[in-house]
């Protein structure tokens, strides 16, 4: 990789691969959506997916927590429910935030890749006693590789979630236990105490 703007270069064609691969997560999460309405997978009648368009993708990411835990009622259903609430959730409480300081971020030159700024000027008060103070963002220095996983990751999670939906919609199940170990790896959750974090240092 080369230094100052052709490392920006370089992690620009990175993120617009990330673009991609979120683009796809879009879909997945929109044909989920309408195979927990429906009870079933690529049968919806196409009127439906065009409403569902109309919701905002969190929305959907909500409404599926709901409807995957209303419709459960069997063990492995319940079982199933639980890997697709967690799944959900790592999608909109990790990746979705990663991937929108990535694409929205400013990017400017650095010795070791490229510095990614945070524009979201605050104010806050560092005692409850003491005078008002300011902070006008975060930056994190940022390499081809580290976006580049962020894309692997949202890749797997896309190919993950449509996986479980086909377990419960095709009606061709493996075993669930089986299903379950090909589970991807969550990098961007935070480690228990005492093991060391994948991410990069900001």
């Amino acid at each position: 990789m080369g230094k100052g703007s052709d490392a920006i270069a370089d992690i620009s064609l990175s993120i617009g691969r990330l673009c991609r691969e979120w683009a796809d997560l879009e879909l997945t999460i929109t044909q989920i959506f309408v195979s927990v309405a429906t009870k079933s997978a690529y049968q919806a009648p196409s009127y439906l997916l065009a409403m569902s368009d109309c919701l905002d993708f969190r929305d959907k990411l909500s409404a599926i927590r709901l409807g995957v835990v209303a419709s459960a009622h069997g063990v492995s259903t319940r079982a199933w429910a639980e890997e697709v609430v967690a799944t959900i959730n790592y999608i909109d409480n990790q990746l979705r935030p990663r991937r929108n300081r990535l694409v929205h971020d400013l990017w400017r030159p650095h010795s070791r890749g490229a510095k990614r700024l945070t524009v979201a000027p605050k104010i806050y008060r560092q005692q409850s006693f003491r005078p008002f103070s300011y902070h006008f963002g975060a930056s994190a220095v940022e390499t081809v590789t580290s976006v580049q996983d962020t894309a692997d990751d949202v890749r797997a999670h896309d190919e993950w979630a449509l996986a479980l939906m086909r377990w419960r919609y095709l009606n061709k199940r493996s075993p669930l236990p089986e299903l379950l170990s090909g589970r991807p790896a969550r990098p961007l959750l935070r480690p228990p105490p005492g093991k060391p974090s994948r991410l990069g240092k900001g």
